[in-house]
């Protein structure tokens, strides 16, 4: 091959080596910076170009999954399943891509290999087909970006799953050989070009599906494991309102417990005063006791809360109305202040005059409780592009699922959520109305 040809592959190279590299970093996380990415990259592919002039398919389709498959292994976290399957797919496109468009162009030009024309010929079919394959890549990076926090998440189905696009790769590397070698009527070839379409376009649409399931089957572990923290939540604070109630009846029985002293002192038994006495100081019923809201649930949740904001040393300051919440179940109840009060404490601790406010109203004769709460924030929490709530949780995998269930439970009363910040206060504002049932309804 003449020079200009060698420069032309020499390019093409170049330019498959950095599609790869956008569709790599788009999902995955790199183990390297770019300066040794980059270089290794490029050497790979250096090889590759250099297999090229053995000059054959089979064995350059072979080189360029191979190649494909170490450096997303080498440069990237990813399971080896997950690997071979990205390597498969991206091979799989190459191939289509190029079939594709060297049976169009072969068969509108007289002598494909002709001297006068190979180099036009060439540019023609690397600079389609490298834009069908740039497209494909693209496609795919940003359909399954999101997932790019579990690139280790995907199990033995994956390997398969593999076996699929190795399968297409194979089929279209035949059909390349025979079009190659034979030359067919423009029927046969449009056949030949939508039947790559068709397998190309199967090999996404099963990857999306597959894709889909999973992301599906991993949001309702998290939403099961959810529901599971506010049932254990809710026995939680039951197991609080049996703690009230002993504690009652220890204060009830206390006379009793004096009378009994008494007896012991009138016989000079002090050793066991002092054991009386001191089990009675550390019995679980005298523990303190907070009296923030007449529900005795919701009072439980608060005086927990009080108890970590004043270890936090952040002020707390709660005014819950009578009968604002009687209409709520308490699962609902306990999930969503629970989930409001995490929130709050998580942002108000990281500011300089920490505080939370919470107020639970219901005005005259309007069947909605309101639920206002305003807490410190050191900073805009809303994300300047999406407008949403970014986490700022070491676990990010299990983000989202909080806010999910406040909402969750605003739509199952009918009620709305409105959450803003305030720059000039550095304060977080969220305010949730819910619709109380008729027979709850209370008026003042």
């Amino acid at each position: 091959m003449s020079f200009e040809i060698n420069l032309c592959y020499f390019i093409i190279y170049i330019i498959e080596a950095f599609i790869l590299l956008q569709y790599t970093s788009t999902l995955f996380n790199a183990k390297y910076n770019k300066l040794i990415e980059l270089p290794f990259l490029l050497f790979l592919y250096g090889i590759n170009y250099a297999i090229s002039f053995l000059d054959s398919y089979f064995l350059n389709a072979a080189t360029f999954f191979l190649i494909n498959f170490l450096f997303i292994f080498m440069m990237y976290y990813a399971n080896i399943q997950l690997v071979l399957f990205h390597a498969a797919i991206s091979t799989t496109a190459m191939s289509a891509s190029e079939l594709i468009i060297f049976n169009m162009i072969s068969h509108y030009t007289a002598d494909f290999y002709a001297a006068t024309g190979y180099a036009l010929n060439v540019i023609l079919l690397a600079v389609f087909s490298k834009f069908i394959y740039f497209l494909i890549l693209y496609l795919l990076s940003h359909l399954f970006r999101n997932d790019k926090e579990n690139c280790n998440s995907y199990n033995k189905s994956t390997l398969l799953l593999s076996l699929i696009p190795l399968t297409t790769l194979f089929v279209l590397m035949t059909i390349t050989s025979v079009s190659t070698q034979t030359p067919f009527l423009l029927s046969i070839d449009w056949m030949l070009c939508i039947s790559s379409f068709l397998m190309l376009g199967l090999n996404i649409f099963i990857f999306s599906l597959h894709y889909y399931i999973q992301k599906e089957n991993k949001e309702r572990t998290e939403l099961e494991l959810l529901l599971q923290k506010e049932n254990d939540s809710i026995e939680y604070y039951k197991m609080l309102l049996q703690q009230t109630e002993n504690q009652k009846i220890l204060i009830h029985d206390i006379k009793k417990h004096l009378q009994s002293i008494a007896i012991l002192n009138e016989n000079k038994d002090f050793d066991r005063i002092a054991a009386y006495i001191d089990h009675l100081i550390h019995s679980s019923s005298l523990q303190n006791n907070h009296n923030l809201c007449e529900h005795k649930i919701l009072n439980s949740i608060l005086g927990q809360y009080k108890k970590l904001c004043s270890d936090k040393h952040i002020d707390f300051l709660a005014d819950v109305r009578h009968s604002t919440v009687d209409f709520m179940l308490s699962n609902d109840l306990t999930a969503l202040f629970c989930n409001l009060l995490d929130n709050a404490v998580e942002a108000s601790e990281k500011t300089a005059d920490p505080f939370i406010e919470l107020n639970v109203s219901q005005k005259v004769n309007i069947p909605y409780t309101i639920i206002t709460m305003t807490n410190t924030c050191r900073q805009d929490p809303f994300d300047k592009v999406t407008s949403r709530l970014p986490t700022q949780k070491e676990n990010q995998h299990r983000h989202g699922y909080g806010l999910k269930s406040i909402q969750r439970i605003v739509k199952n009363y009918q009620g709305s959520i409105k959450m803003y910040y305030e720059k000039e206060t550095t304060t977080f504002h969220t305010i949730i109305t819910l619709k109380a049932k008729k027979e709850n309804f209370t008026t003042y």
